[in-house]
């Protein structure tokens, strides 16, 4: 946008020649607005002759439904990364006279979510080729099919993060919903794999994956934030089995294991490491760290 000087009286006359200008910057929003695509396809006869010739109806999500693909998109991020449920996107399209109701929009979902399944699949198996995944579940409220009533659901997460061990490839996750957190799911939806699984210590996968070898967050707790906290609280108690020197030993383990050194190689980051703990008396008196 240019805002030209006005043109006074004093003016008429006189030719204007540019020196300069001042540019200022505002950010600005385009409300979302709806509007309705009509798509014609017409038929068309030939003059003494049979038949009929028409373009084919283009492919869509919802085969004869009201939703473009664009508002699909917009309904679903709004569920799933927005955190905005149905019934409240009801009322906001309402405010734009628009009525979709909510139990129509939850029939859009589970289409979509059909239609996506491939790219689900596509994404665990990219992170089931890493050489370690994580794995956590959570319990989630969800609603009995016909009762009205809330039920115990669980969702489980898969993740790959390469970038602490040298990888290039992007880190992901992958999420499935399961009416249960026994190891058969894990079973199911790791298949063969036989990298390394790392789970928290509560985790219904632990010792549940005969082919699988896991490796608990409480069998690592240097590496862990939480399992260096239960390693100080655990030290406090009395009649604790772990004595103080132990705890403390491990605890600076955990500060020099800490140092971010992710940009160099993982031989480079161990030997580094292991200078460090030396250096500081860590494992004095004992063997070297594996």
């Amino acid at each position: 946008m240019v805002i030209e000087p006005e043109n006074l009286p004093e003016h008429a006359g006189r030719k204007k020649v540019l020196i300069g200008e001042d540019i200022s910057e505002r950010l600005d929003v385009i409300p979302a607005r709806f509007r309705v695509i009509v798509t014609r396809r017409p038929k068309y006869a030939f003059k003494d002759a049979d038949g009929v010739v028409q373009a084919l109806a283009p492919a869509h999500i919802i085969e004869s439904g009201l939703p473009t693909e664009a508002l699909l998109a917009q309904i679903a991020v709004s569920k799933y990364a927005d955190g905005l449920p149905l019934f409240r996107q009801e009322g906001i399209y309402a405010r734009d006279r628009v009525e979709i109701d909510r139990r129509l929009m939850a029939q859009w979902m589970g289409r979509v979510g059909f239609e996506l399944e491939i790219l689900a699949a596509h994404v665990l198996g990219e992170i089931l080729k890493g050489p370690r995944v994580f794995a956590d579940e959570t319990s989630l409220p969800t609603l009995a099919p016909g009762t009205g009533a809330v039920k115990k659901a669980w969702l489980w997460a898969y993740a790959r993060d390469d970038s602490t061990f040298g990888g290039s490839g992007p880190p992901m996750v992958a999420y499935r919903f399961e009416d249960s957190r026994s190891g058969e799911c894990v079973r199911r939806h790791l298949g063969r794999y036989g990298g390394i699984l790392q789970v928290s210590d509560k985790s219904g996968a632990t010792s549940r994956c005969a082919r699988i070898a896991a490796i608990t967050l409480r069998d690592i707790s240097i590496v862990s934030s939480r399992s260096r906290f239960l390693v100080k609280t655990v030290g406090t108690q009395t009649g604790s089995s772990i004595p103080r020197p132990t705890n403390q030993r491990n605890n600076r383990l955990y500060c020099i294991c800490s140092i971010s050194c992710r940009s160099e190689r993982i031989e480079n980051r161990i030997c580094s490491r292991l200078a460090r703990i030396r250096r500081s008396g860590a494992i004095e008196g004992r063997p070297p760290m594996a």
